[in-house]
């Protein structure tokens, strides 16, 4: 007869008894928390520079990885901000103000230019929410996407293995009112 202690001893330290979950894709960035407010530095009334970006758990098949900045807050659509892709499946983060002449495809945003635009808006909204999307991918894409985020993002999707997010606001300052004397 099996002593009761010896079964559970086994269930416990077998490694069929051990289920390992997958590491998290996960996207951050040094210089603002998820869901914090995006630096000024990064915005059109700073320099308008690239945020530092790093991602870890990426699963190992990818590819390359994807990369979207979209502004939440336009009405009746997404804007685009940054639009990369093609970065190499070695990298696990992008510097800040990375250059668009990196080894990487930098594709039109919804400016229809193929660069970064930081957050820049107008109107009576002062405080808009951005959305970062690192995408772990399948393959390599054609650089026939370059001209329409929209269909990238659609075929981002279609070859995602994973894919990770990362949100920040920016607030725009109060305009400065003359007073006259």
């Amino acid at each position: 007869m099996i002593e009761p202690l010896a079964i559970l001893s086994y269930l416990f330290t077998h490694p069929m008894g051990t289920t390992h979950a997958p590491t998290p894709f996960v996207l951050e960035s040094t210089s603002f928390s998820n869901h914090g407010r995006i630096p000024r530095t990064y915005t059109c009334w700073g320099k308008n520079e690239t945020p530092p970006l790093q991602w870890t758990g990426a699963p190992p098949q990818t590819e390359s990885y994807a990369l979207l900045m979209i502004d939440e807050d336009v009405p009746r659509l997404h804007w685009y901000q940054w639009v990369v892709f093609n970065i190499s499946a070695k990298k696990t983060a992008l510097p800040k103000n990375v250059s668009s002449q990196a080894s990487f495809v930098v594709a039109n945003n919804s400016f229809g230019d193929p660069h970064y635009h930081g957050p820049c808006f107008t109107g009576k909204k002062r405080k808009h929410h951005y959305q970062f999307v690192i995408y772990a991918l399948d393959s390599k894409l054609s650089n026939a996407f370059q001209a329409d985020p929209i269909t990238l993002r659609k075929t981002l999707e279609l070859h995602a293995l994973a894919k990770a997010q990362l949100y920040g606001y920016v607030v725009r300052r109060k305009a400065k009112h003359q007073t006259h004397r």
